[in-house]
């Protein structure tokens, strides 16, 4: 399964953010986690997939 199809089974959007310190996915608008107040582990999910696998997810 291919980071698009993965993206799309779990209902997410390939558009938002997850902070690769904290798991925290948020809308693709957000330049800061919510909730560690990073801004520099914030990565689109796409990118964030293939980098870092689907465990970076969550879910």
């Amino acid at each position: 399964m291919d980071t698009m199809e993965f993206i799309e089974k779990n209902g997410l959007c390939a558009m938002d953010k997850v902070c690769v310190f904290c798991s925290t996915i948020t809308d693709g608008w957000n330049a800061f986690c919510p909730s560690c107040r990073e801004y520099k582990g914030m990565m689109r999910l796409p990118q964030a997939i293939d980098y870092y696998g689907t465990d970076i997810v969550g879910l």
